[in-house]
């Protein structure tokens, strides 16, 4: 029986000095050819309360 296809992950972690009002958060994105950077990053203004300019540096 043939095996099943591996995914690989790469997780990146970032510390910020983002106020999370003492909240732990941790928000995860997946690199894939189906989203935009742009609209990558406007889930992370959603999604973290940042700026369009703090979202791009997350990329980084």
């Amino acid at each position: 029986m043939p095996s099943a296809p591996v995914t690989t992950i790469h997780v990146k972690t970032k510390k910020t000095s983002h106020d999370t009002n003492g909240k732990n958060s941790k928000v995860v994105l997946y690199n894939c050819n189906c989203h935009t950077f742009d609209s990558v990053i406007t889930q992370l203004m959603y999604a973290t309360g940042c700026t369009y300019e703090a979202g791009n540096r997350f990329e980084r």
